[in-house]
């Protein structure tokens, strides 16, 4: 638990991002119920009585709600991985300057190899 609090003072700065990625998220998830229920509207008024005058609008509105849900599908993982990526070079930066701290000694003990692969893969 600790560790989460700590990591959590990274995410700290992006709150707001990730408020609007998960509204981003839900609108998206909303989004995705309508089709069938358009659909269901063309089966029931449409196909059933043979009235093929509202069949146009219909598709349009399939085809408007697929557009706002891609739009909202691509600001959700937009925001996403802007905020993934941020963390992570926050990360790096705060792990550097502790780099920078630590004693000679703690150098001579570790590799070179094993300090950067902590630093960029390890994160």
């Amino acid at each position: 638990m600790a560790v989460l609090r700590r990591l959590l003072k990274f995410v700290r700065p992006y709150w707001k991002v990730l408020v609007g990625a998960s509204f981003l998220l839900l609108l998206r998830t909303g989004l995705n119920l309508l089709p069938p229920l358009v659909q269901r509207q063309v089966v029931d008024e449409v196909i059933a009585d043979g009235d093929l005058s509202m069949l146009p609008l219909y598709i349009a509105g399939l085809i408007g709600i697929h557009a706002i849900a891609q739009a909202t599908s691509f600001g959700d993982m937009f925001l996403r991985h802007t905020i993934g990526e941020r963390f992570i070079f926050d990360l790096r930066v705060a792990i550097y300057d502790h780099l920078q701290q630590l004693s000679l000694s703690f150098y001579e003990d570790t590799s070179t190899g094993e300090l950067m692969s902590r630093v960029t893969n390890d994160v």
